[in-house]
């Protein structure tokens, strides 16, 4: 796993594994120190390709197969 932090603020995650096979990352973001709910959906714009929205709650991305192993 790899932060990178951009000019703006804005954070990406990497991941990445040799786990042979197919994987789906469930994720969501924090609601933040008030938030009761758990998880948040974040905007659309910060989807990877082929994501999609999991009971509302959280977001299911697949993993893509990339030089030197899943990403």
């Amino acid at each position: 796993m790899r932060l990178e932090e951009g000019a703006g603020g804005d954070q990406r995650v990497r991941l990445w594994t040799s786990h042979p096979g197919r994987l789906v990352l469930h994720w969501g973001v924090e609601g933040g120190a008030d938030y009761r709910g758990g998880w948040r959906l974040p905007g659309g714009a910060a989807w990877p390709a082929g994501t999609v929205a999991y009971k509302e709650r959280a977001l299911q991305t697949p993993w893509r197969c990339a030089r030197g192993g899943w990403h």
